[in-house]
């Protein structure tokens, strides 16, 4: 199987959660607190320089937790989050422009894509485009 097709049985069993009514979310710890976070209110995810932090920029605001983003690429659905930079995560639903190396999010942040990545990214976001 190659990576498109890959990504469109992926796509589709995300899908399918969807159609029975099942909503992706992680499930992440806080100051001792559990919060529930849907997949789609996530816009986009950056690790804390010199931490061992993760940063959730969300429609209601910022959240943090202590994971690798190594792991969460793991965990996340690949057909809606890309890593667009060492330490950078997006969500390709909440991306609404590409122009150049930078990425405009829905909420008025822009992200630099890392040169060696851009190919790679633009493909990606340009096939989940197509695909909605």
């Amino acid at each position: 199987m190659n990576v498109l097709e890959v990504e469109r049985l992926i796509y589709l069993q995300y899908n399918k959660k969807v159609e029975n009514g099942e909503k992706p979310y992680r499930l992440i710890n806080t100051s001792g607190n559990s919060r529930k976070l849907f997949c789609d209110d996530i816009i986009c995810i950056s690790k804390i320089k010199g931490t061992k932090y993760v940063q959730y920029t969300t429609k209601e605001g910022e959240c943090k937790e202590q994971v690798s983003l190594e792991q969460l690429e793991q965990e996340l659905d690949r057909c809606e989050f890309v890593l667009v930079a060492r330490g950078i995560i997006v969500n390709m639903c909440h991306v609404v422009r590409l122009q150049g190396n930078k990425i405009y999010l829905d909420n008025q942040m822009q992200v630099e894509i890392s040169r060696t990545k851009s190919v790679e990214v633009k493909e990606k976001i340009r096939r989940y485009w197509e695909r909605q």
